[in-house]
């Protein structure tokens, strides 16, 4: 029997070999795709802003550790989001400079400051600026020249950007709790504490409020929907059910803000699905199987996501049916797609823009950037794309078919 047990050792150690051989391969980032371009990526300008990078480490918080995740480009960041209306752009620093600049040249119009702590990139409402902080500072500030408005305090680190529909402002901190403050003067209205789980990923979604309703995901893999008046609560939904042995496993953060699409509510988050709810009443219309860190994209038909594994991959808006589903940029850590008209972009951590035909999933156009990390998401507006890089590199670029 002895040599039938090692002859079993042994085929028991080939066969583990084979299959960590086989799953380390899986994690290799692929290689560049050789295609035909089929459209073009032209420079619209540069411009540089103060740095945006900083690395964040587990820390305790109120219900247990935030995990930092190298969710982009293989180490810690921050999305600092961007923001824009008419003529101009707006950004914020992680060394808590704002800038508004000219969309059409990149030139500086303005710029203030107001901490050297902000942490959740910035978003506008009409005529006034949002921004928050590590220390759960929230500040208001004029679009027209960056003044300090208001600012108010809430329970911690906030990271990702308030929002407001002129009448109340949501915050919500990474400690689980909600804050609704009067647009008026960032006196506190109402908040709502959600329990949290044991271990989370460093990164938050941001509220989604139309008109009078607001959306909100959470790091227990539900998605609440409240009155911003009172705080009433009008439904909730799960979104993702915790599975797994080990807490990372079991993580089933909802880091991905609600889009809002039609008489849908799209939501996604870690180790979980990708759903369309009802607006209304929070019903599930269709679930898919889905693991998702960064942002989502929308256009009229389909919605584009980037898996854990930076598989891009486009499902019908109306019944979830995949679409497309590009493995090129397979394990290149892509952050959040955008669409611009025909086409979906995403950007690696190899600092490439990649341009997909929204369509078909086919590689039609990439050109290399000019900055170092790229985890904020991109903003789009009619024909031109922004993106803010890491180290505060600000570019405008345009995407047009080849004649």
């Amino acid at each position: 029997m002895k040599p039938l047990v090692r002859f079993g050792l042994v085929a028991l150690a080939l066969s583990l070999f084979v299959g960590c051989t086989a799953k380390d391969a899986s994690l290799v980032p692929a290689e560049l795709a050789v295609f035909e371009s089929t459209a073009s990526i032209s420079s619209r300008w540069h411009a540089s802003l103060d740095g945006n990078a900083r690395t964040m480490g587990i820390g305790p918080f109120k219900s247990g550790r935030v995990y930092s995740r190298p969710m982009f480009g293989g180490s810690n960041y921050q999305r600092f989001y961007l923001a824009q209306r008419e003529d101009t752009l707006f950004a914020v620093t992680g060394k808590g400079t704002v800038f508004a600049v000219n969309k059409k040249n990149g030139k500086t119009l303005w710029r203030s400051s107001v901490s050297k702590d902000v942490s959740a990139g910035i978003s506008l409402h009409g005529d006034v600026l949002y921004t928050a902080t590590t220390n759960g500072d929230v500040f208001a500030l004029s679009a027209e020249d960056g003044s300090i408005m208001w600012s108010a305090t809430v329970s911690t680190e906030v990271l990702a950007p308030p929002q407001s529909n002129g009448q109340e402002v949501l915050v919500s901190a990474i400690d689980g709790r909600l804050f609704a403050l009067s647009a008026a003067d960032g006196v506190q209205l109402w908040n709502y504490d959600h329990p949290q789980p044991l271990l989370t990923f460093r990164a938050q979604a941001s509220p989604l409020l139309l008109g009078t309703q607001a959306f909100v995901a959470f790091d227990n893999g539900q998605l609440l929907s409240f009155g911003t008046k009172e705080g009433d609560l009008r439904w909730s939904v799960r979104v993702s059910q915790p599975q797994g042995i080990t807490e990372l496993e079991r993580a089933v953060d909802l880091d991905v803000t609600p889009v809002s699409s039609g008489p849908f509510i799209l939501s996604a988050g870690a180790n979980g699905r990708i759903v369309a709810v009802s607006r209304g009443t929070g019903k599930i219309s269709w679930a898919e199987d889905a693991s998702v860190f960064n942002e989502i994209a929308v256009n009229d038909a389909a919605v584009f996501y980037v898996d854990e594994t930076s598989h891009v991959i486009a499902r019908r808006l109306t019944s979830g049916q995949e679409l497309w589903h590009s493995k090129d940029l397979h394990r290149r850590n892509v952050g959040s797609p955008a669409v611009l008209n025909n086409f979906v972009l995403a950007v690696d951590s190899s600092n490439y823009l990649h341009a997909f035909d929204a369509k078909t999933g086919k590689f039609v156009a990439r050109r290399s950037l000019p900055g170092n990390g790229y985890g904020s998401p991109m903003l789009v507006d009619d024909d031109t794309v922004y993106i803010l890089a890491d180290n505060g590199a600000l570019s405008a670029y345009r995407i047009s078919p080849k004649e």
